[in-house]
């Protein structure tokens, strides 16, 4: 097999290291909500799955002896049995090769000879969940081990969404007691910046009152976090659009001091961040907003991350406060494409205007 070809961009080769790092490693250690690792909490990884191409897998056997790596395809053959100093030591410098690379995707020599030397076909795994890579864990809670997976996440590069923006993520406001003509109508739409459309909005008279979510099944996934929590992420919306904030903690600083927000949400601010960790770790683990979600995570393991030093830490369904905490510090909303993704425009519909506004969340790094 020869992969010289292959090329990814700095997120899919971290997934690939993270697959290596973890061979070698054999031992998942888990984070706490600042990212740092925890040492005395960890995982040990049994077997390693890569999802190739179709619907063939391998399993990488590290349970039995720690100095080899088994390779075992969907039948139970052993393809190959390698060394992990094979890999170890050219894990590290694919690590310092993707820290260095350009923007886009490219192709790393060292990394081509890893997936020849490990018989991968791809550098990121198919997947059909949240899933970027599945382990067999050791764990005393469980007396059979069971397979989990695990969304991979890389600091390396551009961070990453956590939520992408689509038309199936907007949200609806009528705009109360607005009376303009056509020209001041244009004025406000011709206005590039969203703090200054909606102060426009305020001085002409108007109020930002939101009606619904515009997608239906995104809608009804929202309401299964909470019956109000529409509205609590509406709410946040008009304060990141106003400009008043663009971090998670940010705006829910300014949501809870915010009375005329805060009117028709009968909610204990405790109970409002709780919801909206709540949203972040059902967005990470499998809530997705065009798809039906039935409340279960489809990621059953966690989260991986990927960090600038090339340390590898996750957060496991068992510190999963650790992992809320994590996602609300270190996330932030984002303004995604007005044109693509059809907001940000005054319209009218049966003599009532309207604004549609778009939510987008990214990771801080």
């Amino acid at each position: 097999m020869q992969n010289k070809d292959k090329k990814g961009n700095k997120g899919e080769w971290s997934e690939f290291y993270a697959f290596l790092k973890i061979l070698t490693d054999r031992k998942l250690f888990a984070a706490d909500e600042n990212l740092e690792i925890i040492s005395d909490r960890f995982y040990l990884v049994l077997y390693v799955i890569k999802n190739e191409l179709g619907s063939s897998k391998k399993v990488y056997d590290i349970s039995e002896d720690e100095n080899t790596i088994s390779i075992v395809d969907e039948n139970g053959n052993i393809i190959d049995t390698i060394l992990n100093s094979d890999i170890s030591t050219k894990s590290i410098n694919l690590f310092n090769r993707i820290k260095n690379g350009s923007k886009g995707a490219f192709s790393i020599d060292i990394g081509s000879d890893l997936m020849d030397i490990l018989h991968c076909s791809k550098i990121k795994s198919e997947s059909t969940n949240k899933s970027d890579i599945s382990v067999i864990l050791y764990d005393q809670k469980t007396p059979s081990p069971s397979e989990v997976g695990f969304s991979i996440k890389s600091m390396i590069g551009a961070p990453s969404t956590l939520l992408n923006a689509g038309k199936t993520t907007n949200f609806v406001y009528k705009i109360l007691n607005l009376s303009i003509d056509k020209k001041t109508l244009n004025i406000l739409n011709s206005k590039s910046r969203f703090s200054e459309k909606i102060s426009g909005i305020k001085n002409e008279g108007g109020k930002l009152i939101f009606e619904k979510v515009g997608n239906n099944t995104f809608s009804s996934n929202l309401r299964k976090i909470d019956s109000i929590f529409p509205k609590i992420i509406s709410s946040m919306l008009i304060i990141y659009y106003e400009g008043r904030g663009s971090t998670l903690q940010d705006i829910y600083s300014e949501l809870i001091e915010d009375e005329d927000l805060l009117s028709d949400i009968d909610m204990e601010h405790d109970t409002i961040m709780l919801n909206i960790k709540e949203f972040l770790i059902a967005i990470a683990l499998g809530m997705t907003p065009n798809t039906n979600w039935d409340g279960l995570m489809k990621t059953s393991g966690g989260y991986i991350i990927v960090k600038e030093n090339g340390d590898i830490v996750c957060y496991h369904v068992y510190n999963r406060d650790k992992f809320m905490d994590y996602l609300f510090k270190n996330t932030r909303f984002e303004t995604a494409s007005t044109t693509r993704h059809g907001f940000g425009k005054i319209y009218k519909e049966k003599n009532k205007y309207y604004m549609n506004l778009n939510l987008q969340i990214r990771f801080v790094k």
